[in-house]
């Protein structure tokens, strides 16, 4: 049996992925059973991206090994990271300037449309059983505060240590 490469994995996927929202698009009990799972993906992506780009950092200034290369490209990387910034903020605020995003929004019924947004939730909430209620509790409180509390451990440690 062959076995299917990364890429072709991901845009199956992706196909899948759009296929399933094109059948199923507005349908509130497939949704009620799809959003958590969804939400447990996401979470579990976020978990695993800060260790990721830590061991990426390490292993690469390990590999430098000369300290004086490590200077040069820490320099050189700080170097890139303003221009694409600068050029970043550039496109921007002439790409704002010049289409004037929300302009023609009216704002005047915005109140009533959060309202409503809010009952579609709480309707949302209530067709959900009451143990995926505690799963969704669970994956929002403990697992955000615990990924918020590695992400700022991890902020510091890399700050102090450049």
């Amino acid at each position: 049996m062959k076995k299917f490469g990364l890429a072709t994995q991901i845009f199956a996927a992706l196909v899948l992925g759009i296929v399933v929202g094109a059948l199923f698009h507005g349908n509130e009990t497939v949704m009620a059973i799809l959003v958590p799972i969804g939400d447990i993906f996401i979470h579990l992506i976020k978990m695993i991206v800060i260790p990721i780009v830590m061991a990426a950092l390490v292993v690469s200034i390990a590999g430098v090994g000369d300290l004086k290369k490590l200077g040069k490209l820490g320099g050189k990387t700080l170097l890139y990271f303003e221009i694409v910034t600068t050029i970043a903020i550039v496109i921007g605020l002439l790409s704002a300037n010049l289409f004037h995003p929300g302009s023609g929004l009216d704002t005047s019924d915005l109140e009533k449309v959060i309202f409503q947004n809010m009952k579609k939730q709480r309707r949302r909430l209530e067709a959900v059983a009451l143990e995926k209620r505690f799963l969704i509790l669970f994956l929002k409180m403990y697992l955000n505060q615990w990924l918020k509390r590695i992400y700022y451990r991890l902020s510091s440690f890399l700050f102090y240590s450049a």
